[in-house]
């Protein structure tokens, strides 16, 4: 009874050793595979983002082209409404382009962020559009006769995340305008589902490891648990009972020398 206590620590000793292999295991490759998957994640929505916003400026760009900025700052308030042939003519050219091209919504707004045609989102003209002043800083570069896409995505009445790409319409070398052109960021859901299916992946590849880390963690204690056998038995005082030879070379060795140890007790008593 007063060898229990004793025994039980080498014993407790084993079992933290089995726990310190699972985790060696386990603890780098779930940080390996949560960096890594967080990188690639970041990086391919970083790169599709820039290639819709680059895509929707060059269709903001395009249609810029074929907008007149004298006849679209004839456009006035009240103009949708009567139906003028002016404005008639440049939403037919904007639905075109959104009808086209698959994108939700194709506007042009004058220099001061006014509306003047709206395919898509149907604001009256003269009205300020919201979006602006979120995206102040494009618009600047935009007024300065540069293409630009927003850097933040936004969420649509339907609930999908957009992009805005604009460009700059331009009279006699002045920008008078803007186009602005609105895509849907639809990769977003094969790249969720993308993610889902690596976290998926990464928790059965970490069961797997695991399983493997046990097995592992479980042939490394049972000759560590022989020998230690073999040294309280001789610590007791039972020397007559060899120390059983092991397979494994470093372990093995310990059960030379204990078996070594044990003869020279033997042989001295």
């Amino acid at each position: 009874m007063t060898h229990r206590p004793h025994s039980s620590r080498p014993r407790d000793a084993l079992g933290s050793l089995s726990a310190r292999l699972l985790l060696a295991f386990l603890l780098p490759t779930l940080l390996f595979l949560s960096l890594a998957g967080a990188s690639v994640y970041a990086l391919a929505r970083a790169s599709l983002e820039d290639e819709l916003g680059s895509s929707l400026s060059a269709l903001a760009a395009a249609t810029a082209s074929q907008v007149s900025g004298e006849r679209m700052l004839t456009i006035e308030p009240g103009d949708d409404v009567s139906g003028t042939r002016t404005w008639r003519a440049l939403v037919r050219l904007l639905d075109g382009v959104r009808t086209a091209s698959g994108v939700r919504r194709v506007y042009a707004v004058d220099a001061r962020g006014r509306m003047r045609a709206d395919a898509g989102g149907n604001l009256p003209v003269g009205s300020e559009l919201p979006d602006l002043a979120r995206d102040r800083l494009e618009l600047t570069r935009v007024l300065a006769g540069k293409r630009a896409a927003s850097q933040v995505l936004f969420t649509g009445s339907d609930g999908l995340l957009y992009k805005t790409g604009y460009a700059p319409v331009v009279q006699d070398g002045q920008v008078v305008g803007a186009i602005g052109v609105e895509g849907s960021a639809a990769f977003f859901g094969p790249l969720r589902r993308l993610w889902r299916t690596f976290v998926m992946a990464s928790a059965v590849a970490l069961a797997a490891l695991a399983v493997i880390a046990v097995f592992t963690a479980q042939g490394l204690a049972r000759p560590l648990r022989r020998l230690m056998d073999s040294a309280l038995r001789i610590g007791r005082g039972d020397l007559a009972t060899p120390v059983p030879p092991e397979p494994t070379r470093e372990i093995g060795v310990l059960a030379r020398e204990l078996e070594v140890m044990r003869g020279a007790l033997e042989s001295r008593d």
